[in-house]
């Protein structure tokens, strides 16, 4: 007595088909593999763009103010050069928030292409799938971007207390 019927050896054409329908899975797998690298890529080079310009327009509006505020106090009488002076750590401050923000920007950026070398590839879906250390990667590139944000706009804070520090300064000269 049999409890179903009897399994014959497949035929050389349901191996084919088997053979055929792995290839294609081989080649989804090496299309999904590729777009996750192409993402990689393109948003790395996108978050290092937008971020190092922004930073860096930072630093130039903050060390432009310093010179020119430089240029302008090397004029003034000299019981007036302190008051303008003081001013300067503004600038300087967010010179050196910016420079932070950069150094932010660049390791927002590392963490990013490794969580993305971190993820895992297989050969059947889904094809791309965190790996191990992909979620300790996610939060310290979250860390680092939101640092790398605070930074750059700590720098534009600090230009415009600085500016108005220059105001107050020069009213009080007036």
């Amino acid at each position: 007595m049999s409890n179903g019927p009897s399994q014959s050896p497949p035929t050389a054409a349901e191996l084919e088909r088997q053979k055929w329908l792995h290839e294609q899975n081989q080649r989804a797998a090496e299309r999904a593999h590729d777009t996750s690298k192409e993402v990689a890529l393109q948003v790395n080079e996108a978050a290092i763009s937008a971020g190092n310009l922004a930073l860096r327009m930072s630093l130039l509006i903050n060390g432009g103010a310093a010179a020119a505020l430089l240029t302008f106090v090397g004029g003034l009488p000299a019981n007036q050069k302190r008051a303008v002076a003081d001013t300067l750590v503004w600038f300087a401050s967010g010179v050196a928030a910016a420079a932070v923000g950069l150094g932010l920007a660049y390791l927002t950026n590392y963490t990013m292409v490794m969580m993305q070398g971190s993820k895992m590839w297989h050969n059947q879906p889904p094809y791309v799938v965190d790996g191990p250390t992909t979620a300790r990667w996610k939060r310290l590139n979250m860390v680092f971007h939101i640092a790398a944000l605070l930074a750059g706009l700590a720098s534009l804070v600090l230009f415009i207390v600085g500016m108005l520090s220059v105001r107050a300064a020069l009213t009080k000269l007036a």
